[in-house]
């Protein structure tokens, strides 16, 4: 692992990804991350699985002196070694959920984009003692996230994503949108892909469908067509002339080629 790092810089600077002072920080972070693994669990680092993964990036962490209080529960999926401070680092920023890593499930992909450096609020007062790398996604609500992977890297990248999950339409009067915000380990981006940049480009949300209507018709009552779960039912053409209306509800949009309320 040591030569193939050096190999990698060597790479970098041939196909100019980065200029040369960054590969040379990029070089020397990853020989001291590796070296560290072997000091503490006697193994290259992409050996380890995730959790002695992050106990040899949090070893290499300064503690706070006198502001530090444990914090094993973190969303992010830190380990005991984690800590929180009353003083945020940078922009601080709550998760409300997670999302697994699933490189392999079956689902319709889409790439997000690079929010930003995030500190992780722990409680109303306290922050994590760093900053880790927020990345955007948006769909439509006729979708539901289910797994993230990373497209070429290894999965030693993360098990899950802390996340939260805002509803753009709340009231669910048409379509809307989602917009799913993802954190991710600073330290991990760079020793195994380099940037957040080159992250966003790599990164990915698998979604699927999850229409939240059973039914919903179109046209005027009692000469309506009706949709289940966004799929057009001929059968049920005209089912209003003998049934009341309460209860059932107008579609409003089409997406994905379904229609949904």
């Amino acid at each position: 692992m040591e030569a193939f790092i050096d190999v990698r810089y060597q790479h970098s600077l041939r196909i100019k990804d980065v200029d040369q002072d960054q590969a040379a920080y990029l070089r020397d972070f990853r020989h001291k991350v590796n070296q560290k693994a072997y000091v503490l669990k006697q193994k290259a680092f992409h050996q380890l699985d995730y959790a002695n993964s992050e106990e040899v990036l949090q070893s290499l962490k300064p503690v706070v002196s006198g502001e530090t209080t444990a914090n094993s529960s973190s969303p992010n999926g830190r380990t005991a070694a984690a800590a929180c401070i009353t003083d945020a680092y940078c922009m601080p920023w709550r998760p409300n959920g997670s999302v697994s890593g699933n490189p392999d499930a079956n689902a319709s992909w889409i790439k997000g984009i690079y929010l930003g450096e995030r500190t992780l609020q722990c409680t109303e007062t306290t922050y994590q003692d760093d900053c880790d790398y927020v990345f955007r996604f948006n769909y439509s609500k006729v979708y539901r996230a289910i797994n993230w992977r990373a497209r070429g890297v290894l999965f030693l990248l993360g098990e899950n994503f802390a996340s939260k999950l805002q509803d753009i339409n709340p009231d669910k009067i048409d379509c809307g949108v989602y917009v799913q915000d993802l954190m991710l380990g600073k330290d991990r981006v760079t020793y195994l892909i380099g940037n957040p940049q080159r992250a966003a480009e790599l990164l990915e949300l698998g979604l699927v469908e999850s229409i939240d209507t059973v039914w919903c018709y179109t046209g005027t009552w009692g000469t309506e067509k009706w949709f289940n779960y966004g799929s057009y039912r001929p059968d049920y053409d005209n089912w209003g002339r003998s049934n009341p209306s309460t209860g059932w509800h107008p579609c409003v949009c089409t997406l994905g080629g379904k229609t949904v309320r």
